[in-house]
């Protein structure tokens, strides 16, 4: 057989009992280093972490970050500052029963007896209620028992039962609408106290958003810096072939290195720079990462909404939270010195 003939024919064959993987793989590294995007693709793939996605980050943030707690527990206090004024408005129940005796020795022809034993049992009940304009009812049924060893008493044991209906109304203090001053007062704290908690709780989504984005920012920046200092290698490895060849001086691979070494310390401080952000959002949602560090798993929103700056403004003017608390707890005050009464009257003159 013709030499010529016989050794591209055992190439051929050579080539196709290559495995199949080995193939793909020799594919895939020739357009990795052709393909700049998808070097980088598969470098930010390479990283280590915990995916994490935006919803999970804001809704545990919601619920862990100071910030947020701490304005949910003045908003509960609030609540039950509410619920406790309103309280004093509710009708009321009460019943209560007491027993007495006493044993008095008497000197007296005329006590009865040597020694005088009286015995009582009072029973009473009732309800009451006061209205929002001040005014006090109170409906009550008592029953009174008495009983003694005095000969000269008609009737032992003696019961005496009665009711009463008692309706008050105060004229100064406690007087119409201030009855209700203090409520008045706690319900415009609560209502401040809620929106500072709605303006807490769209804070933190905001500094969970921002720490998000510069989260995935920084994650691209590092593999960035890794390619660069993988290129940064290779291209010492190729100085130090070709000064040992004779082919450059001593100076160009002294540029290689430092200029490795550059990368690699680039490297190190976009991974410090990816570090602080995920601790930031470990801390926001009070939870650390099982792994090594948080890792994005969200792509930033691509399109926005054009809005004139004159409609922010006045939209933020009308429902910013903060604004919103703080003209409710400007309320509050005002509002209880409207509503009370004075609780004294002035002389005449004076």
């Amino acid at each position: 057989m013709n030499p010529r003939v016989l050794i591209p024919a055992c190439c051929l064959v050579l080539t196709c009992a290559l495995p199949v993987s080995v193939m793909a793989q020799t594919a895939e590294h020739s357009i990795l280093a052709a393909s700049p995007d998808s070097a980088l693709a598969a470098t930010i793939e390479a990283l280590p972490g915990e995916w994490l996605a935006l919803d999970d980050a804001v809704a545990s943030a919601a619920v862990n970050a100071t910030s947020a707690r701490a304005a949910e527990a003045q908003l509960i206090a609030a609540e039950n500052a509410v619920r406790r004024e309103k309280g004093a408005f509710d009708p009321e129940l009460y019943g209560s029963a007491d027993w007495g005796s006493a044993d008095l020795p008497s000197a007296s022809l005329f006590a009865g007896a040597d020694v005088l034993k009286t015995e009582s049992t009072d029973f009473a009940g009732g309800a009451r209620i006061r209205t929002r304009w001040g005014m006090e009812f109170s409906a009550s049924m008592n029953s009174l028992r008495t009983s003694s060893n005095s000969s000269f008493a008609a009737l032992s044991p003696e019961y005496l039962s009665y009711s009463a209906l008692t309706l008050r109304q105060p004229l100064l203090k406690g007087f119409g609408p201030s009855a209700r001053s203090d409520l008045s007062f706690a319900r415009s704290n609560q209502e401040g106290a809620s929106a500072r908690y709605d303006g807490a709780l769209l804070a933190v989504r905001a500094e969970v958003e921002t720490v998000y984005l510069q989260l995935y920012a920084a994650e691209r920046n590092h593999a960035v810096t890794i390619l660069i200092r993988d290129r940064a290698k290779a291209f010492l490895d190729d100085t130090r072939l070709r000064a040992k060849a004779g082919m450059i001086g001593p100076s160009q691979v002294a540029n290689a290195e430092f200029f490795l070494t550059q990368a690699e310390q680039t490297a190190l401080d976009t991974e410090e720079q990816m570090d602080r952000f995920s601790d930031r959002l470990a801390s926001l949602m009070g939870r650390r990462s099982r792994e090594l560090r948080y890792r994005p798993s969200d792509d930033p929103p691509r399109d926005f909404p054009m809005v004139a700056q004159d409609t922010l403004v006045a939209v933020a003017m009308r429902q910013n939270p903060d604004l919103i608390a703080l003209e409710r707890e400007a309320d509050a005050p005002v509002s209880y010195t409207h509503l009370t009464l004075p609780t004294t009257i002035k002389p005449w003159g004076g």
